[in-house]
């Protein structure tokens, strides 16, 4: 019962906590993958000249040709020709035209949007792909946009039409991530729930009231004692008997024989050593001891207690003595009473 069982709450709050920690993070990293708002903070917009390879940027899309040039997974991503502004070296807009590969939705999106795009932008944060030119979907890639750019510029420049932007490595990034942060978040919450439901299981195992009956007038009259463990008890008692486990804390007499069982000393008359013989069917005699408690109170149901403390044997009544005289010496208004026996 004395067992402190703080290390196991710790066990599970702290590596819960951890866990849901990493999930924010992975959350947040989620969210703020392809952001437009953040990457507006950081003035990163679209350049051909100076973009590097899986550099992340705002494509301001004024214009997109209703039907894709290349489909990939079955036609969950299409690369389709888009118009958009890109500021030249005079800080100038101008229109320019590359490959960006969408998913079904946004590009549905950005079709029905088709008419008023040139007036009305949109912005659309991408990741500027540069694939392996051995990579088929790519060289043919290259040859369906040469031929689709061609009504839009004369010449167009070689990087502008083999590599393109896309939104396809952060919507896999978010979706990672989210997933990620969920496989964290979930054991998270359940460690830590785990770690509330032991602390309340400490707190109410390491209190007087655990598994005791009647213990809350002791604690209402020695507040010291609320949430504390029962060793606080036993060791701050004015008399400490480990042979018998008994006890006197203040006005309170305790047994701990039957876990812990207590009785009021100022609301004690008299009371006196009981000591009964069993007989049992199988094997021999044996002896269980009581201290039998007589109320004063007046107005009490219960005439009379019987507790129970360890029964070493013969000495038994000889070594409550000592106890009996810390009880005349303190609570001199108790009549200890001679032992009782009883044999059956």
């Amino acid at each position: 019962m004395h067992k402190n069982r703080v290390r196991g709450y710790n066990k599970r709050f702290y590596p819960g906590v951890a866990l849901i920690v990493a999930a924010m993070l992975c959350l947040v990293f989620a969210l703020t993958r392809l952001n437009v708002p953040l990457l507006q903070l950081q003035n990163k917009y679209f350049n051909l000249k100076d973009i590097t390879k899986n550099e992340d940027s705002i494509l301001k899309v004024t214009g997109i040709d209703k039907h894709s040039v290349q489909n990939s997974d079955f036609g969950k991503w299409s690369l389709y020709i888009v118009s958009y502004l890109e500021k030249d070296s005079h800080g100038n807009e101008t229109t320019q035209y590359i490959g960006l590969e969408l998913d079904e939705e946004t590009a549905k999106q950005l079709i029905d949007k088709k008419n008023t795009l040139r007036d009305h932008p949109e912005k659309v944060a991408g990741t500027f792909v540069e694939p392996e030119f051995h990579d088929k979907k790519v060289m043919d890639y290259s040859y369906r946009t040469q031929d689709a750019m061609e009504k839009y510029i004369k010449a167009p420049l070689s990087r502008r039409y083999q590599n393109y932007l896309s939104i396809k490595p952060g919507k896999e990034t978010q979706k990672l991530f989210l997933i990620i942060s969920l496989v964290l978040l979930v054991p998270g919450l359940a460690l830590v729930y785990l770690a509330e439901k032991h602390h309340q299981f400490a707190t109410y195992y390491n209190s007087l009231f655990a598994g005791y009956k009647n213990t809350e007038a002791l604690v209402e009259s020695h507040p010291e004692l609320k949430g504390k463990r029962l060793s606080t008890l036993l060791n701050k008692s004015d008399y400490i008997d480990d042979t018998l486990g008994v006890y006197i804390y203040k006005n309170f007499f305790c047994s701990t024989v039957k876990g812990l069982e207590i009785y009021d000393l100022n609301k004690t008359k008299c009371l006196h050593h009981f000591e009964k013989t069993f007989y049992p069917e199988e094997g021999g005699s044996f002896m269980k001891s009581y201290l039998v408690f007589a109320t004063s109170d007046p107005d009490a149901v219960v005439r009379s207690t019987k507790v129970q403390i360890k029964n070493i044997g013969e000495e038994t009544d000889s070594h409550l003595q000592p106890f009996f005289d810390k009880l005349r010496q303190d609570f001199p208004t108790i009549e200890i009473e001679a032992k009782k026996e009883s044999k059956r």
